[in-house]
């Protein structure tokens, strides 16, 4: 292949890359894979990236603090539930667990979706609602040391008696 045609099937992948990134911030991985997907070769995917990431549009750390605060504010998640959303993003490992840290489950949101949730269960007995919110925030990602502590925390039928 020339020279001419490598550079212009960079161009056309970069071209695309940046279509991509319009939509939504995209991962590095996220962004390869579209690329290579769409049938243009790792050296001009990579290509394309490289410049993107020397020129600020892409950037896994700051996505990545990103989603975190999208997974707590909007989607009430736990732990677990933060690294499996990174995970699915593309986002690597040592990035996840240098954001994360070692924080625990925010306790707050589980609280909160539990509240919410006991509205709507008002005419189930008490253990059906212990089973069910567990499972609830247990999907969300949350701790099982998380979920005994909100048990601790709110009140349930059986508890006035």
């Amino acid at each position: 292949m020339s020279k001419s045609a490598e550079a212009s099937g960079m161009q056309a992948a970069l071209k695309y890359s940046i279509k991509l990134l319009a939509y939504r911030d995209r991962s590095e991985k996220e962004l390869l894979e579209k690329i290579v997907g769409r049938g243009f070769s790792g050296a001009e995917a990579s290509g394309a990236i490289d410049y993107l990431r020397q020129k600020g549009f892409i950037n896994d750390r700051q996505l990545a603090d990103s989603l975190i605060r999208d997974g707590i504010s909007r989607k009430c998640l736990g732990r677990r539930g933060l690294i499996a959303y990174l995970q699915k993003r593309g986002i690597p490992s040592d990035i996840i667990e240098d954001r994360l840290g070692s924080e625990g489950d925010n306790l707050d949101a589980a609280l909160d979706i539990a509240k919410r949730r006991l509205l709507r269960m008002s005419g189930l007995d008490a253990d059906t609602i212990r089973r069910r919110l567990a499972g609830l925030l247990s999907r969300r990602g949350f701790s099982y040391a998380t979920v005994k502590t909100v048990f601790g925390k709110i009140k349930l039928k059986e508890d006035y008696s």
